[in-house]
C-alpha cells in the first residue's frame, strides 16, 4: 500500500508542476498580450491626437491665424501647416 501512496504521490507532484509551469507559460502569454494592448492603445491615442491636432491647425489656418501660432499651439511642423 506505500507503494500505491508513493505513486500517488509522485503523480500529484508530478501534475502540480506541469500546472505551475502552464500557470508560468501562461503567465508570458499573458504579459505580452498585455504589452501589445498597451502599446496598441498608445499608438492609437498619438494618431488620434495628431488628427484632432490637424482639424484644428485647418480651423486656424482658415481663419487666418499666422503659421506660427499654430505651430505652437499644435506642435505640428510648418510643413505639415503649409499642406492644409
Amino acid at each position: 500500500m506505500s507503494e500505491v501512496e508513493t505513486s500517488g504521490a509522485y503523480a500529484w507532484r508530478l501534475y502540480l508542476a506541469i500546472l505551475t509551469e502552464t500557470s508560468k507559460a501562461m503567465g508570458i502569454e499573458e504579459f505580452l498580450l498585455d504589452q501589445a494592448e498597451k502599446k496598441g492603445r498608445h499608438e492609437g491615442k498619438q494618431e488620434g491626437n495628431h488628427e484632432k491636432a490637424i482639424a484644428i491647425a485647418f480651423e486656424m489656418k482658415a481663419d487666418g491665424t499666422p503659421i506660427e501660432q499654430i505651430v505652437k499651439f499644435t506642435k505640428l511642423s510648418i510643413k505639415d501647416i503649409k499642406k492644409l
